[in-house]
């Protein structure tokens, strides 16, 4: 109203219609712009961090004019890659029977870690355990036999059979807890 006033004050009439302001931009400014953002991976965000302007807005409305896009592409993340249900069944047997970290894990497979937690949910729900660990329960006590004199040889020889059939008995336990997964994964997508 004040502008109008002023106007008419100075000119003793009013302009017929609107004018319009000038623009923000120029059209060279519009040009790099554009040029930005298809050279940097068509990214608005990175082309608004980068030169310091347009807004979202109106960078949007210029992609519009100069590439004639009906529609835009999404705001915000970039679409998930699909997987393949033996994929995500591999991984949650990985991540349930790993010696490892969840994070090397997820690292092997190229996922992110709460990726590998979302399958994990998604297969056998909440409440299955992330790691199917040993339960520590004490071992069933064993009577111990009258030690007898053994020569050395024997003695180291028996060690190494011992070890041996730990280290098969860590296997079998390992291959159980896997069969356990498994069987578990092929219950619920029975009940799907």
């Amino acid at each position: 109203m004040k502008g109008w006033c002023r106007e008419f004050e100075q000119r003793l009439d009013l302009l017929v219609g609107y004018a319009g302001r000038c623009p923000k931009y120029s059209q060279v400014q519009k040009e790099v712009a554009v040029a930005h953002y298809l050279t940097h991976e068509r990214c608005i965000a990175a082309t608004m961090t980068a030169l310091g302007y347009p807004c979202r807005t109106t960078m949007t409305e210029w992609l519009r004019e100069v590439l004639a896009v009906a529609t835009m592409a999404m705001v915000g993340r970039a679409r998930r890659p699909a997987y393949s249900g033996a994929l995500k069944q591999a991984a949650v047997i990985e991540l349930c029977t790993r010696q490892s970290s969840a994070k090397a894990v997820a690292h092997k497979l190229a996922v992110r870690r709460p990726t590998l937690y979302n399958w994990k949910n998604q297969l056998l729900g909440r409440e299955a355990p992330a790691s199917m660990k040993r339960n520590n329960s004490p071992p069933v006590p064993v009577p111990v036999p009258v030690p007898v004199p053994v020569p050395p040889e024997r003695e180291r020889e028996r060690e190494r059979e011992r070890e041996r059939l730990e280290r098969q008995l860590e296997s079998i336990r390992r291959d159980i807890r896997q069969l356990q997964l498994e069987r578990d994964l092929l219950r619920k997508a029975n009940k799907v």
